[in-house]
């Protein structure tokens, strides 16, 4: 949908926003996302259990406050480092990457026709106003 000739920025930034929200609750169901893979793997007749490994012993220091501990249990380690690492390395992606189509949306609110629609006068004056000033910053961004 993103792809689209015909969509317009505000309903693509509105998506993106959509899609980072759902990736955020996503990462809160990790037991149902679970539950999902181990009947696919079941149907599959793959592995579905968690390997477990041998707890390292890690040197200690007499002056260290706080160590690193590994994850001996398998299911916390795909949780933390596969899972958790996944989805926020997605979603921050998606906010960084598509940080100036938002600041550019934001910027000419006032000409979408859906704020030229609905919104009262005043409220046109005031995105006009911001528009014209975020102009004039960039103008003086590029001066200096």
């Amino acid at each position: 949908m993103l792809q689209a000739k015909d969509v317009d920025i505000h309903k693509a930034v509105g998506l993106l926003q959509n899609t980072i929200q759902a990736l955020s609750a996503y990462r809160d169901d990790f037991d149902q996302v679970k539950r999902t893979a181990q009947n696919l793997a079941g149907r599959w007749r793959a592995q579905s259990e968690f390997t477990e490994i041998r707890k390292r012993r890690m040197k200690r220091h007499f002056d260290e406050l706080s160590q690193e501990e590994s994850l001996s249990d398998g299911e916390s380690r795909i949780r933390i480092h596969v899972f958790n690492a996944s989805l926020d390395i997605i979603n921050s992606q998606l906010s960084q990457r598509f940080t100036s189509m938002r600041e550019t949306n934001e910027l000419f609110q006032a000409i979408h026709p859906g704020t030229l629609n609905r919104a009262q006068d005043n409220a046109l004056h005031q995105h006009a106003q911001h528009c014209c000033d975020r102009r004039t910053l960039i103008l003086k961004a590029q001066i200096d």
